[in-house]
């Protein structure tokens, strides 16, 4: 996906000081955060200007309207400072850090390799063996530089530094030969080396021929041993610390390489052959722009920090060029591809609004009932309580619907009759009949059994005649007891007692109140307690519950 050179994201924006994190309209985090949000999630990756004035225009909230004077400010302007292209964001090494001023060098460590004999002949070779004893025997063990083979040796100490040399980069050694590495052995400075290794190994003659760089040293680069070796503390020069920021590049003097110090290089285009890159190019924007070899001329002291002087630089900036560019920036706004900001008016006059502000009510009407009375999920008020039903995170809130539903959803009671005789698991029926209590279920029960003997009733199997009595003999009690119906209790009813959120339960009936006047109490009653459910609560209980007017009562 295409780029253009000089865009970010809004988090470094932020960091770089030209968009905030509050707004003029609320002071509720929740709205803050998102009309925040919002608007860098609109813009995406834009240049500087672009995000100064999108959060100039959102900060000032959905009824102002602002002209292009207006937005001129201290975001603004650092923006305006950022359009010059002299301000990038990327890895540069830190400007802060201090150096312990030791051995500050900037070369490499040409590391001598051991020597074994082979053919009768001195050669430096990797891993060549060593002779020595241990615990009475003789073992081989295997050196990898000159160094090792030294200490294998019990070589004395003032020999180590002979081992590795340290030079510049375009020695001699990087280019050295057999012959080069020959004399160099046989210098007065290296003869005591050379006179041991001739001891040890009890030969004198050298493979001078067939020798290359490679086979003769391993090379690593250095910075030199640092004072603060082993401390806590971080050296410029030896530890090379780097940060990620947005800075300025102090320029240098082509033909002196003398730093420029009120000239700073151009980081970014705006060129039309230049501006459209491929995505990830302003991931590191210094990377991006030098060559590595311009890169490595990067140095501390070429280093300024965006923050140290974006306030310095942005109270110079002249308001002309400022508005310039926020007007550019209106432009691109108002555009196909954003279309985010509404104009009324023309020229100078003309002013301006941010246009997407679709989400606020919503959100400003969540956060009321949310913050009503400072309820929290769980709490309990009068059998009601609190519940968390849904449930999204939005740019870094959790977005949740509550409700109140009964603590412990009421019963209410009702009598089954057993249909087959030997199982109340799914041999029964309901009749059809509800009762407020248990009590008043019992006792409806204990009044069947002598309603029915009242009636002539009689069993509907092994039927009884009483001869004393001269009639049926009504016998419902079976071999476990029971009568033939049973008392059980439901909650189905109770469990659709559902509350908005916003409701108030302190001056409101309880669950099982509330049961009572939609399941017995008058129309009256139903239609008082009905409007405090949702609406899927009055759906369920008006089509089981709601109580029909006879014609000619009151």
């Amino acid at each position: 996906m295409a780029e253009r050179q000089g865009w970010n994201g809004w988090n470094r924006y932020k960091a770089a000081g030209i968009v905030d994190e509050h707004v003029n309209f609320s002071d509720e985090k929740v709205i803050i955060d998102h009309a925040i949000g919002k608007t860098s999630q609109t813009v995406g990756a834009c240049w500087p200007m672009d995000a100064a004035v999108a959060y100039t225009l959102a900060a000032a909230g959905p009824q102002r309207r602002m002209t292009s004077m207006e937005m001129v400010n201290q975001y603004t302007r650092m923006a305006a400072v950022m359009m010059s292209q002299k301000v990038a964001y990327g890895e540069v090494p830190d400007p802060d850090v201090e150096s312990c001023g030791h051995d500050e060098v900037n070369a490499y460590k040409f590391i001598l390799k051991p020597v074994g004999v082979k053919d009768g002949a001195i050669e430096f070779r990797s891993g060549a063996g060593v002779k020595t004893q241990r615990d009475g025997e003789w073992v081989v063990s295997r050196a990898s530089t000159m160094l090792e083979w030294l200490k294998l040796k019990n070589a004395p100490e003032e020999l180590y530094p002979l081992a590795v040399l340290r030079a510049g980069t375009g020695s001699a050694l990087h280019t050295m030969n057999e012959h080069y590495t020959h004399t160099l052995l046989k210098s007065e400075r290296f003869a005591p080396l050379r006179s041991f290794i001739e001891r040890a190994l009890e030969c004198d003659t050298w493979v001078v021929t067939g020798h290359t760089e490679s086979s003769l040293w391993y090379v690593e680069h250095t910075y030199g041993e640092c004072q603060w070796k082993g401390s806590e503390a971080t050296c410029a020069h030896h530890d090379r610390p780097k940060i990620d920021s947005w800075v300025l590049i102090k320029a240098i003097d082509e033909d002196t390489g003398e730093i420029l110090s009120n000239k700073f290089d151009t980081l970014w285009s705006r060129k039309k052959g230049d501006v459209v890159v491929q995505d990830g190019w302003n991931y590191d924007q210094l990377r991006s722009h030098y060559t590595h070899r311009e890169l490595k001329r990067v140095t501390p002291e070429r280093v300024v920090l965006w923050d140290k002087v974006k306030r310095n630089l942005a109270n110079q900036m002249d308001e002309k060029q400022v508005r310039k560019e926020i007007n550019a920036s209106l432009r691109r706004m108002l555009g196909r591809n954003l279309n985010c900001v509404t104009k009324e008016g023309l020229r100078n006059t003309a002013t301006f609004q941010w246009k997407n502000w679709s989400w606020l009510t919503e959100m400003q009407a969540w956060v009321a009932q949310t913050s009503k009375k400072n309820r929290k999920e769980g709490d309990v008020v009068r059998g009601w309580k609190y519940t968390k039903y849904n449930s999204r995170m939005s740019f870094g809130h959790e977005i949740a619907k509550f409700k109140w539903i009964p603590e412990e959803p009421p019963a209410l009671w009702e009598v089954n009759a057993r249909t087959r005789r030997y199982s109340w698991s799914h041999d029964s029926t309901p009749l059809p009949l509800m009762f407020p209590t248990e009590a008043d279920a019992l006792r409806f029960k204990a009044y069947l059994i002598p309603l029915a003997g009242k009636c002539n009733a009689g069993n509907r199997r092994k039927r009884e005649w009483d001869g004393e009595k001269g009639a049926i003999k009504l016998n419902l009690v079976t071999k476990d007891g029971s009568d033939g119906f049973r008392v059980t209790s439901t909650r189905e009813a109770g469990e659709h007692l559902e509350m908005e959120m916003n409701k108030d339960p302190e001056g409101l009936p309880t669950p099982d109140e509330m049961l009572m006047m939609l399941c017995f109490g008058s129309p009256q009653e139903y239609t008082e307690a009905r409007e405090h459910l949702v609406s899927d609560s009055k759906k369920y209980l008006d089509e089981r519950f709601k109580p029909s007017i006879l014609e000619g009562s009151e």
